[in-house]
């Protein structure tokens, strides 16, 4: 995979400390410029530091020599190699190093199924060696061998790396700690969590979390970590395992990829994308994602509809005072609140009145998008739901005008009224339809919206416009199509785009086919009226007086023509048109 992440709460070893867990090291080392390593060490003398040992020529042919920030190797088959990590380094010494598994092959790497992780050359054979404090460190598998051949062609299809064959080491425990009785715990009564591919398993005073599989059986050789907070914080826990949903930072955060680290009643423990923080006799621990794991929140805290993906949103939060965490794309705005550890995008003209006031609405639930999933093609508007004190719900939504809608248990359907105006129309030869466009239903068309209008054009079953069409603008289904809320709130539009609510059976709607050209007003008896031909016919829409109602249901008057008459008796939306 190669692609480096951001990692919190890791603690590097000093120079100090790999002095001393090498035996036998002379405080005087001194570097031999005549040499491979030498030579390579002069160049790179900033980035080393000074050496910590002396240069080592071992029997397998590899030379190596360690520095205050690196570990160099050299053979005549892999040339000069570094490893900079002081954990990795550490791991690679704790496995047998050098002198067992010979001169370094390059930098460690991110392999798919082990980890961060070293290959190396002994003379003889091609060694690798995990080097990830996350995952199994220290462990090895001979590449050219009947183990290691056999790995390499099972790992497509079990995803694990091979098993954990670490040497034990003895390392440093905090005395106030007891050891963790991992060996005796009965993991036949432990929960499985699928959204973390993890067991959990609490006992009286703890708790402890191990892989799993799909199935939830214990993945063979897989670390068992003490995560205490599981046990004791009976709201993280029933969000990290998704018992209780809300979008927060705890159900991204994965497993735990290392031992928790404790200063008095305090732990910080990493996992698989962030940090815990957890204080003994706290309400809540405290969670900093990484870099991924915010992207992952963000893609969490929309439940369905517009992919805001494709808008670029990176998980790069700015702070709002200091209770809000936001990122602002093109199109939305992902906001997080700290204070409730709850998520979820909005709506720019939403946004604007919830910063005003953060608990106007209630506390921030989750959010998605108008359309996908919620039967209507629009991909261009934002609902925010709120839970409100009393328990109810309010939702939120941005619409085409400045203006913002909310529908409450609490205080009823509402508009905040800013500044109705529309902003000016698309150009049709700027749209992208390769991005924004939705494949209708029935029609045989790309459609996007455009505030209250909508452009469609002709296309091909793969979704791409018609050789030689041309767009054209349609008001009444622009206007319908952002005020239906799914197939079962019928209007002119949702028949265009799906036939009958109720059949499989197209209607006249749906008999009419693409619009001919774009549309055009009159005036009748103090009514205003919109007209257009389509395919199969024309139509008439008395337009509505205002344009911040919330649905419009309003009668179009449809006069099929010959086509749109054979179409609708052969029940065939797509017989022979006359458009693209």
């Amino acid at each position: 995979m190669g692609k480096t992440t951001q990692k919190l709460g890791v603690a590097f070893l000093s120079a100090t400390m790999l002095l001393s867990a090498a035996p036998g090291v002379a405080n005087a080392a001194t570097l031999n410029t005549q040499t491979a390593i030498g030579k390579y060490a002069q160049v790179h003398q900033g980035d080393l530091g000074k050496p910590l040992t002396d240069e080592q020529k071992f029997a397998n042919g590899a030379s190596a020599q360690e520095f205050e920030h690196g570990l160099v190797t050299y053979s005549q088959r892999t040339g000069t190699r570094t490893l900079t990590n002081a954990q990795e380094i550490q791991a690679f010494k704790n496995a047998g190093g050098v002198e067992k598994f010979g001169a370094l092959e390059s930098g460690s790497w991110d392999n798919t199924f082990c980890g961060q992780s070293v290959t190396t050359f002994d003379g003889k054979t091609r060694w690798m060696v995990v080097v990830d404090a996350k995952t199994q460190p220290s462990s090895s598998v001979d590449l050219n061998s009947s183990e290691g051949n056999q790995w390499k062609k099972d790992r497509t299809k079990s995803f694990a790396c091979f098993p954990d064959n670490a040497p034990v080491v003895d390392q440093p425990t905090d005395p106030a700690q007891p050891e963790n009785p991992v060996a005796n715990l009965d993991w036949s009564k432990a929960t499985f969590v699928s959204g973390q591919k993890a067991l959990l398993l609490t006992t009286d005073t703890t708790a402890y979390v191990t892989a799993a599989d799909a199935n939830g059986a214990r993945v063979t050789n897989a670390p068992v970590y003490e995560v205490e907070w599981l046990k004791v914080s009976e709201d993280a826990r029933n969000v990290w395992t998704g018992e209780n949903f809300r979008t927060s930072m705890f159900p991204v955060l994965g497993k735990p990829t290392a031992p928790a680290t404790w200063a008095g009643d305090t732990s910080t423990q990493a996992f698989e994308h962030g940090t815990v923080t957890w204080t003994r006799g706290s309400e809540r621990p405290t969670v900093e994602l990484t870099q991924e794991g915010t992207v992952k929140l963000e893609s969490a805290a929309q439940v369905h509809g517009y992919d805001i993906r494709a808008e670029g949103y990176t998980g790069n939060l700015t702070p709002l005072d200091d209770r809000f965490l936001i990122e602002k794309t093109s199109e939305f705005i992902f906001v997080y609140d700290s204070k409730a550890d709850t998520a979820g995008w909005m709506d720019p003209r939403v946004f604007d009145e919830f910063v005003k006031d953060p608990d106007r609405f209630g506390t921030i639930k989750y959010s998605g998008s108008i359309g996908d999933g919620r039967g209507g093609p629009i991909y261009n508007y934002m609902i925010t739901y709120f839970d409100e004190p009393e328990g109810g719900e309010t939702q939120v939504t941005g619409f085409m005008t400045k203006s913002v809608t909310v529908s409450s248990d609490r205080d009823g359907n509402y508009i905040i009224d800013n500044e109705p105006e529309l902003a000016p129309l698309t150009d049709p030869a700027t749209v992208d339809w390769s991005k924004y466009a939705t494949l209708m239903g029935n029609q045989q068309a790309l459609y996007f919206q455009d505030g209250d209008s909508a452009l469609i054009i002709a296309a091909n079953p793969d979704g791409t416009p018609k050789m030689g069409a041309k767009a054209v603008r349609s008001d009444v289904l622009g206007f319908q199509m952002t005020r239906f809320d799914g197939r079962w709130d019928h209007n002119f539009a949702s028949a265009w785009v799906y036939g009958s609510p109720y059949t499989d059976e197209i209607t006249n709607a749906g008999a009419l086919g693409l619009p001919l050209a774009d549309g055009r007003y009159v005036e009748e008896n103090g009514q205003k009226y919109y007209l257009q031909d389509f395919e199969g016919g024309s139509i008439k829409w008395a337009v509505p007086a205002s344009r911040l109602i919330e649905s419009d249901d309003s009668k179009v008057e449809i006069t099929l023509n010959a086509l749109g008459e054979a179409r609708l008796a052969a029940n065939d939306p797509q017989l022979p048109a006359v458009n693209g």
